[in-house]
């Protein structure tokens, strides 16, 4: 029986064979006659193509995967604000308390590896199903007060659970919007992965003063009941799956159907290597996808690197009082929504240029990543030596934190669209390869920073991030000439 070789090469690769590993599909097909029919694409006016849905249907996908996002991006930061005489009856260090958002984040790293192939075994909506019931479950623990033991393993299991929806929120995306509208889409999404956890520190805060720790759970948990129930009028809308069953559906009338992917059934060994291995041998095998997933880790990271600046600027030096500590998250907010309109406005201009190229370019979505590039560095170096000086006006280091706000979130989702376009079918497998990286980027920032303010000074750690920025500031210019050269030689970006 022929198998497909390890990971290593995309399945497509494979040279198919008529014997399959699955069972029942083999026997049926022994007894089919006719010429065998490859179910490998939709036909044209198909409604079960998702590209084909209603304007409606897809505005609904949208929606609801954009509010799950938003859900578990704003639970990983919810907790940040919790002073340490909340989460335990006994004197722990900083270091600790921030464990409740370095663990999801930690969850966030490892579950891409889960639910990546998940997705593409058995479906994005079965994926959702059980990815969302167990967020919403493993609120439980974290809300009735528990100890920290519990406490730390319910927010682990929260971003193993959470993280589902964000990684198949690009690959949902890319499966019913074209290219020509994913400008637009992109948009949308910066609000539920950037927007999010900046929300989180200032509700968390409201909460813990006004109400009970306990809420902070209870909430989420009311807000993902709603959506587990919305997300059962999602269609499913991996297309491999698709035609996997209408191929089924052709058996049983007696066609002799196929689809590509039941060349490999998810059999253990064939999901560890198609599905698993497959992020790490792109980042491997892939220059531009490496350098893509280094740089927008690091732009990542540094989002939840000010979530535990921010007390202390505003609490510690400047000495405002809990709630409006949190405050000045909703500057960054603004820099996320400056992005949302610079991927509006910009869309128009990348349309009009594949429409005279006659084909899509997606080095042409790298100049918003230039602009970017070019703030990150200025918005850690001006908040690093305004914000701890209470003789600035409050202003400079809110402009300082808008820019880096703009600038991470458009560094990141540039890189998520500039994924889809040229990785197409394994998107999917790119995007958790990102996951994975910023994510464990992330983790080590928040636990580091605290030591490295209190090692290096608060202008010293700022002056060494921005450095890092400007550092790797010229990949984007450098990926946007010789991206296309790098794709003719990728395996899995060919042209």
């Amino acid at each position: 029986m022929s198998r497909p070789p390890s990971g290593n090469l995309p399945i497509e690769e494979f040279t198919p064979t008529l014997q399959l590993e699955d069972e029942k599909v083999t026997t049926t097909a022994e007894v089919l006659e006719g010429p065998l029919i490859i179910i490998d694409k939709f036909e044209r006016g198909d409604t079960s193509d998702p590209q084909q849905f209603s304007l409606k249907r897809k505005l609904y996908h949208t929606l609801v995967l954009t509010m799950l996002n938003f859900t578990s991006s704003v639970s990983s930061s919810i907790m940040s604000p919790a002073p340490a005489s909340t989460l335990s009856k006994n004197p722990i260090s900083s270091e600790v308390g921030h464990l409740t958002s370095a663990l999801v984040l930690l969850g966030y790293s490892l579950g891409p590896l889960i639910w990546t192939p998940f997705n593409e075994a058995y479906g994005k909506k079965k994926a959702w199903t059980v990815a969302t019931l167990g967020f919403i479950l493993f609120q439980i623990p974290t809300g009735i007060n528990p100890n920290l033991t519990t406490l730390f393993l319910g927010r682990f299991f929260q971003g193993i659970f959470g993280v589902c929806a964000i990684v198949s929120l690009g690959g949902t995306m890319s499966d019913i919007w074209d290219f020509r509208a994913r400008g637009y889409t992109s948009a949308t999404n910066i609000i539920a992965i950037y927007a999010a956890p900046t929300l989180g520190p200032i509700i968390g805060a409201v909460l813990i003063d006004r109400v009970d720790f306990g809420w902070l759970s209870w909430l989420i948990m009311i807000i993902g009941g709603v959506l587990f129930i919305m997300h059962f009028f999602v269609k499913e809308s991996y297309a491999p799956l698709i035609l996997r069953d209408k191929a089924i559906a052709l058996r049983k009338q007696g066609i002799n159907a196929r689809a590509p992917i039941e060349e490999a059934p998810p059999t253990l060994k064939n999901v560890l290597n198609l599905y698993v291995l497959r992020p790490l041998h792109m980042l491997r095998q892939d220059k531009a996808l490496l350098f893509l997933c280094v740089y927008s880790s690091i732009s990542y990271g540094l989002l939840y690197a000010f979530f535990v600046a921010y007390p202390r600027v505003y609490s510690q030096y400047r000495h405002y009082g809990f709630i409006q500590t949190y405050l000045p998250n909703f500057e960054i907010m603004i820099g996320v929504f400056f992005c949302s309109i610079l991927l509006c406005g910009s869309n128009p201009r990348y349309l009009r240029k594949c429409d005279e190229a006659g084909e899509n370019l997606p080095e042409e979505r790298l100049e918003n990543m230039s602009i970017g590039a070019v703030g990150l560095p200025i918005g850690l170096m001006m908040f690093g030596w305004t914000g701890p000086f209470n003789s600035i006006h409050w202003m400079v280091p809110a402009i300082a934190s808008v820019i880096t706000g703009f600038s991470t979130a458009t560094i990141f989702m540039t890189t998520v669209m500039y994924t889809l376009d040229v990785y197409k079918q394994y998107g999917v497998s790119a995007l958790a390869a990102n996951g994975v990286m910023r994510s464990l980027v992330a983790v080590l920032l928040v636990m580091v920073i605290d030591l490295m303010i209190d090692r290096m000074t608060f202008q010293g750690t700022f002056s060494f991030l921005a450095g890092i920025g400007l550092l790797v500031a010229p990949g984007p210019f450098i990926l946007r000439v010789k991206g296309r050269a790098w794709r003719e030689t990728s395996v899995w970006g060919k042209l």
